[in-house]
């Protein structure tokens, strides 16, 4: 032992009292010192060497045990056996060798207890240090990976933690993948660089402690049966689990002490709370990751949302309210098939529409057309009519109600709705325009209203309508209608005789109906104090 290791080892408080006690005590000394296995003086009472003492302490290295070269006696210091230095006395008299060779071994005894309790605290010091630098470390890496939400980059924080706590030629990271069960590295150092191929859960040394969820040290893992890389170059071997309280995320590999020893269970306590935070940094990674996505995912749907919410404002500028309505009702499977209902069909027509269009350009013929179209709608809606069809100068609406007499009446009402909106609109444009005459006929009954299908080699156009007798009656009293007259078939005339006003107006025949119809002009809605009844004229 060197000599400033020595002179550390001795306590400076509690050595010389024992020296300066042992000279006064002892008959005969009158000098004590404490020299190194060198023969470099340590200690002295009194304080200064009075001979060269090199020659002396060859002997003790030759000797190891107390012996007399008068007037020195020597005894050796010891430590784990090992010898590290000795004690000289110096002494004069009759009957001193008798007191030294009991004397002198109780001050050796008691200087070498001196040395070891001050070797013992100081290894208790150095253990601590290490504790200290240990926690200071997992404290320092453990906010770097509570800080970082990337797996790959916990992982190489890991390995070079793991690497500064437990120093190893070689070391890896693995993680296990929640789908197919297969540890694969993602990061690592030395040999396991190269070692890309998967395993399975339960397979190799770290496949079952990942099984497990329990560390293990493998001192010999060549012979271990479980080992599957025998490349030679891996002498010992500890593995822990990433694991949080819920489930194992993979492992931690060391391998060869860089020291040459085998790994101890402090190796694998350490590797534990180095694993155990890493488990939980890579676990909240994970969830990030996962969150992110689905907010991802979650943005994507609702652009489409979005999109769809537009496309179905668009389709609804030209998809009839009933279509929409029950597609609402059941988005799945509507029911847009034909059925039998009884309906109430409003045709009408701009007047001369023709006319107009050759004596205006076409922007002022699509500006009559909104403006008064546009004032209708408020209307039509407001009495629950559908506009199924649109042509140029004209629409077709549907009126359909549980109630057949109130689908009939809200029919009516439309009709006078738009005849006042029609001369309203004249009036406001008097000197700018001719005024416009809408033409209008109504009927009422079951229609086969539903989907109808085209197809075509250009491809496939579906409509839904109302078709048969009662639109196509419908449709004639539209073109046989003049002047803004609004014409009613007789079925739609008697269910409303009771709150309007018509005028009959005879048979007429009509163009592909066999038979002749009555007709009825609608001219007002009637107080709600006059009794009803059908005019005729």
């Amino acid at each position: 032992m060197a000599l400033p290791m020595l002179r550390r080892l001795l306590d400076k408080r509690k050595a010389p009292p024992l020296l300066a006690a042992f000279v006064a005590s002892t008959p005969g000394v009158v000098a004590c010192w404490v020299v190194d296995s060198e023969g470099q003086s340590v200690l002295g009472y009194p304080n200064h060497l009075a001979v060269d003492l090199c020659t002396l302490v060859a002997d003790l290295r030759v000797a190891k045990e107390p012996f007399s070269l008068a007037p020195y006696s020597v005894a050796p210091l010891f430590l784990h056996q090992e010898l590290v230095g000795g004690i000289v006395a110096q002494s004069h008299g009759p009957d001193v060798a008798a007191h030294l060779s009991y004397a002198l071994p109780l001050l050796s005894a008691a200087l070498t207890q001196l040395v070891a309790c001050s070797e013992e605290r100081k290894d208790i010091l150095l253990d601590a240090l290490d504790k200290y630098r240990e926690i200071t470390l997992l404290y320092t890496i453990a906010e770097a990976i509570g800080a970082c939400l990337e797996v790959d980059q916990i992982a190489r924080l890991v390995l070079e933690t793991s690497h500064k706590m437990i120093k190893a030629e070689q070391s890896s990271v693995m993680l296990l993948h929640p789908q197919t069960r297969r540890l694969t590295i993602h990061a690592a150092s030395g040999v396991e660089q190269a070692l890309k191929v998967p395993l399975r859960e339960g397979v190799g040394i770290a496949g079952c402690v990942v099984q497990t969820g329990q560390p293990e040290i493998v001192n010999d893992p060549q012979a271990d049966p479980r080992f599957v890389h025998h490349t030679g170059t891996i002498r010992t071997l500890l593995c822990v689990p990433l694991k949080t309280n819920e489930k194992t995320l993979g492992a931690i590999n060391v391998s060869n002490k860089l020291s040459g020893e085998m790994f101890t269970a402090g190796d694998e306590k350490l590797l534990l709370t180095l694993a155990s935070q890493a488990a939980i940094a890579i676990d909240n990674a994970r969830l990030v990751t996962e969150l992110k996505e689905k907010n991802s995912a979650l943005e994507a749907a609702l652009q489409k949302v979005e999109l769809l919410e537009q496309v179905k404002g668009h389709l609804s500028k030209f998809v009839p309210q009933s279509v929409q309505k029950l597609i609402d009702a059941n988005p799945h499977t509507p029911e847009l098939e034909k059925q039998d209902r009884d309906v109430s069909i409003l045709f009408l027509d701009i007047a001369g529409y023709t006319q107009i269009s050759e004596a205006l350009d076409q922007g002022k013929v699509n500006y009559l057309i909104e403006r008064y179209f546009s004032s209708f709608l408020d209307d039509i809606h407001q009495n629950h009519g559908d506009i199924n069809e649109t042509a140029g100068d004209g629409l077709m609406i549907i009126f359909q109600d549980p109630d057949t007499t109130r689908h009939a009446l809200q029919a009516a009402r439309t009709a006078i709705a738009i005849y006042n909106k029609t001369r309203q609109i004249n009036a406001d444009l008097h000197g700018v325009y001719a005024p416009v005459l809408v033409n209008i006929g109504i009927n009422c009954g079951v229609a086969s209203v539903g989907s109808t299908k085209f197809e075509g080699i250009s491809g496939i156009r579906w409509t839904y309508t109302a078709s048969g007798p009662v639109t196509n009656l419908a449709a004639r009293l539209a073109a046989f209608a003049a002047s803004g007259d609004m014409l009613l078939s007789p079925e739609l005339a008697r269910r409303i005789a009771p709150q309007f006003v018509v005028q009959d107006l005879g048979w007429q025949r009509f163009k592909n109906i066999s038979e002749p119809v009555q007709v009825y002009r609608l001219l007002t809605e009637r107080p709600a104090e006059e009794p009803g009844g059908v005019l005729r004229h």
